[in-house]
C-alpha cells in the first residue's frame, strides 16, 4: 500500500474471494477514493462508469495475470467503496478533478488508460494533456459532447422525470438491480455477480450516485457537462499514440456511437463484439488482448522516441517507424502487407575485433542476422534481435553492455516475391556479443554462408548503396573500439 494511502474497509468473504487484489484508499481533494491494484510494470488505469465499480474489471485483470503491467482499478467517488457525497456534488468537472488528484497521488506520469461509460470522459479529461497517455483503450463510452439536435435516450429521459426518477433510482435501486438488461448475454450478470454490483449501493445513504450520474448526461447544449466534454474531445482528437476500440454492438444505450468514436480516433484498431453495455463481463479476453497490443505499441513508440539518430536519413526513418507503430493494426506481424517491424543484430566476438555476416539466401547479399518478430517475443524488439541472431548463427548471444539499445534504426524496401508483394521492413537494430563464437554455423534455409570477418572485410562486403548497413557497422565498430 502506498505510504500516503489509508487502509481500506474489509470486504465480506463472498466478495473478497472474487477480488484478490491490493486495495487502498486515497484522499482526492476532499473525498476518499477506493483503488484496487494488481501486478507490476507499465501502469494501466481501468475506469468504470455508472452504476458499477472496479469490480467490473476483475475478469480483465485475471486475463492479464502474469503480464508486466500495473493494473489500477479505481472506484469513482460515490460508487463502489469510495466515499459517498451529496447528489449535488456530481458534476463532470469535479469527477475529472478528483481523478486527476489520484493520478498524481499514485505517481502516474504516463500510463495506458482504459475507459467505459462515464469512465471514458472522466479518465480522458483527467489526463489534462494528451501526452500523459501512453495509449488509449476505449470501451462503450462517449468522448465528446452530443451532436447538435440530439435526443437523449429513454434511460436518460427517465432520469429527469419528476417523482418517478427518485422513486425508481433511489427507492427501487435502479439500474443496479437489473444490470443484465443491457447485456448481449443476459446470464453474464446474475447471482453473486449481480449481488456484487448491488452491495455497495444498498440503502438510501449509499445510492445517490446512479441518479446523479444519469443526470450528468447532457439533455441540451447548455448542460453543465458540455464544457468539460468539449475539452475531452479536444484531448481525444489531439492524441497521437496507439489506441484500440472494443465495442459491444448489442448495447441498447451506446451501440450507435461506435462510428463517431472511430471518427474521433481514426487510427485506433476496432474490435466489434456481440456484447452489451458492460462488455467487461462478456468479452474480457478481447479487452485484455487490446490492452496488451496497445501497451506493446506504446512501448515501441517510447523506444523509438528515445533513440538518437545519427543523420537526417535515420531521423526520417525513425519518424516513419513511429507513424507505423501507431497506425498498423499488428505492427509486429509479417501479415501486415505494406510494412512490419523486424529485429536484427550486429554480432561480434568477445574481443570486438570480429563481426559475423551471413549471406542471405533470398536477397543474395551479405547482411547482419535478423528477421521477423514472433509472438514469443511479446513485442520486445531486443528479444526479436537476440532470437534471430542465435537462430542464424548458432551462437549464444547477449546485448552488448556499452551499446545503445537499439544502436540503429532503418527502413528498407523488400522486393516482391512469388509468395508476397513488395513491402518495407522497419528494422530495429542491436549490437550483441557471441559468448561462444566457435559455435558459428549458418542455417541452410536462411543463408548460404556465415563468417567471422574483420571490420574492414565486413564493410567491404556490405552491398553498394546500402547506406543504412554501412552506418550500422560503423556505429558498432566505434562501440567496440575497433
Amino acid at each position: 500500500m502506498p505510504p500516503d494511502a489509508i487502509a481500506p474497509p474489509p470486504l465480506p468473504d463472498w466478495l473478497a474471494r472474487m477480488l484478490p487484489f491490493r486495495r487502498s484508499i486515497h484522499d482526492v481533494g476532499g473525498a476518499r477514493m477506493h483503488v484496487m491494484e494488481a501486478g507490476e510494470g507499465t501502469p494501466v488505469v481501468m475506469l468504470h462508469g455508472n452504476p458499477t465499480w472496479g469490480f467490473l474489471y476483475r475478469k480483465v485483470a485475471a486475463a492479464l495475470a502474469g503480464a508486466p503491467l500495473r493494473l489500477i482499478m479505481p472506484d469513482l467517488v460515490g460508487l463502489g467503496l469510495s466515499e459517498r457525497v451529496d447528489a449535488s456534488f456530481h458534476r463532470l468537472d469535479r469527477h475529472v478533478a478528483q481523478l486527476s488528484y489520484l493520478y498524481d497521488a499514485l505517481g502516474l506520469d504516463r500510463f495506458v488508460f482504459v475507459g467505459q461509460d462515464w469512465g471514458g470522459p472522466i479518465g480522458v479529461g483527467a489526463l489534462r494533456e494528451p501526452s500523459r497517455a501512453l495509449g488509449l483503450v476505449v470501451l462503450n463510452t462517449v468522448l465528446s459532447p452530443p451532436r447538435p439536435g440530439f435526443r437523449p435516450t429513454l434511460f436518460h429521459r427517465l432520469a429527469r422525470t419528476p417523482i418517478v426518477a427518485p422513486a425508481l433510482f433511489r427507492g427501487l435501486g435502479f439500474p443496479q438491480r437489473v444490470l443484465w438488461l443491457p447485456q448481449g448475454d443476459r446470464q453474464s450478470i446474475r447471482g453473486e455477480v449481480l449481488r456484487a454490483y448491488r452491495w455497495p449501493l444498498e440503502g438510501l445513504r449509499n445510492n445517490a450516485a446512479p441518479l446523479a450520474l444519469a443526470r450528468m448526461v447532457p439533455d441540451s447544449d447548455r448542460h453543465p457537462s458540455i464544457p468539460a466534454l468539449r475539452r475531452v474531445q479536444e484531448i481525444t482528437q489531439a492524441f497521437e499514440g496507439p489506441a484500440a476500440i472494443v465495442w459491444g454492438d448489442r448495447d441498447p444505450v451506446l451501440s450507435s456511437v461506435r462510428k463517431w468514436m472511430q471518427h474521433l480516433l481514426p487510427r485506433a484498431t476496432m474490435t466489434r463484439t456481440d456484447a452489451g453495455h458492460f462488455l467487461q463481463e462478456e468479452v474480457p479476453e478481447l479487452i485484455a488482448g487490446a490492452i496488451l497490443e496497445v501497451v506493446r505499441k506504446a512501448e515501441l513508440v517510447a523506444l523509438l522516441e528515445a533513440h538518437l539518430p545519427q543523420d537526417d536519413r535515420e531521423a526520417f526513418d525513425r519518424d516513419t517507424m513511429k507513424r507505423h507503430a501507431v497506425a498498423l493494426a499488428a505492427p509486429f506481424s509479417r501479415k501486415e502487407p505494406t510494412a512490419h517491424f523486424t529485429g536484427s543484430a550486429v554480432v561480434v566476438d568477445r574481443s570486438g575485433a570480429r563481426v559475423c555476416m551471413v549471406h542471405h539466401a533470398k536477397l543474395h547479399k551479405w547482411l547482419q542476422p535478423g528477421g521477423h518478430a514472433e509472438p514469443i517475443d511479446a513485442g520486445s524488439m531486443a528479444s526479436t534481435a537476440l532470437r534471430e541472431a542465435h537462430e542464424e548463427t548458432g551462437c549464444h548471444v547477449s546485448l552488448h553492455p556499452r551499446a545503445p539499445r537499439p544502436i540503429d534504426l532503418d527502413v528498407h524496401a523488400i522486393p516482391a516475391r512469388k509468395d508476397e508483394g513488395a513491402h518495407e521492413h522497419l528494422d530495429v537494430r542491436y549490437l550483441v556479443v557471441a559468448e561462444d563464437p566457435e559455435a558459428l554455423a549458418h542455417r541452410p534455409d536462411e543463408s548460404h554462408d556465415a563468417r567471422w570477418l574483420s571490420w574492414g572485410e565486413a564493410l567491404g562486403r556490405a552491398p553498394e548503396g546500402d547506406v543504412g548497413l554501412r552506418r550500422l557497422l560503423e556505429k558498432a565498430r566505434r562501440v567496440c573500439g575497433a
